[in-house]
């Protein structure tokens, strides 16, 4: 009765529901509920993604030379000092890394014992999508460029190699994968915007058809019930309007 709602309302129940139960009613109820939750586990997802911004200055070098793997660091640590860096030596060593550790950009050799770069391309595009992956080649195929950013490399590098431009090229590898994670997570914020709008869409329906359907009797539990779903109405749109100003924010 009226006063089991108001005492339930009291005691923080978000709603109730009334039997007989209307399969529509229920579904949107549950629809409701369900991007709610999604809105704050994306909520954590922003705060995890504001832990991950160190990876955009993270570089993986993976070459069987081990004086390249000696030299190349030194020069890129002098034009870049805030460039943290691993080497590997083996490409399975590499995909081992790319499985754990999350990185800005990946410069690769092409031509390694066993395996070329094209395969390492694949399995970094596979683990981390957005990582940038720049090949190194001593050989000068004229076809090699070409057929590299066709695979999806981001960039080719030349040996033997002049530092500055090298260090340019990363800089901009590591600039670019910045910019494909945000767009990623505007990519979610988006979806999940989307999402509460469909299901702020079927609360709003659910509730004009109850209304409709009883203008004349709506008192008691009946008006508690659409009092409850407009209450939600409202909370799902506090839900949006948050969503775009952190993306306002985040633009």
């Amino acid at each position: 009765d009226e006063l089991d709602i108001q005492k339930g309302f009291a005691l923080g129940a978000v709603d109730f529901l009334f039997r007989p139960i209307a399969p529509s009613i229920i579904k949107a109820k549950v629809n409701c509920f369900v991007a709610l939750a999604k809105k704050r586990s994306l909520s954590g997802l922003a705060i995890e993604s504001s832990h991950r911004t160190a990876s955009d200055s993270r570089l993986l070098i993976v070459d069987d030379d081990p004086a390249l793997l000696e030299a190349l660091p030194v020069s890129l640590q002098l034009r870049l000092p805030s460039l943290q860096m691993d080497l590997c030596e083996s490409p399975q060593d590499a995909i081992a890394r790319l499985t754990t550790t999350p990185y800005g950009a990946i410069v690769c050799d092409f031509k390694m014992p066993a395996v070329d770069g094209f395969s390492i391309l694949r399995e970094a595009q596979r683990l981390q999508p957005c990582t940038p992956v720049l090949l190194m080649t001593g050989h000068g195929d004229a076809t090699f460029t070409p057929r590299a950013i066709e695979a999806g490399a981001y960039d080719c590098l030349h040996k033997p190699f002049q530092g500055e431009v090298v260090a340019l090229a990363v800089k901009r590898a590591l600039e670019t994968h910045g910019l494909r994670r945000h767009r990623a997570e505007m990519h979610l914020l988006l979806k999940d915007l989307t999402t509460q709008m469909t299901e702020l869409e079927s609360l709003t329906l659910v509730a004009a058809r109850e209304i409709d359907e009883t203008p004349h009797s709506l008192e008691g539990a009946r008006l508690q019930k659409v009092k409850g779903l407009m209450e939600q109405g409202l909370f799902l749109t506090q839900s949006q309007v948050h969503v775009i100003r952190k993306m306002m924010q985040t633009t």
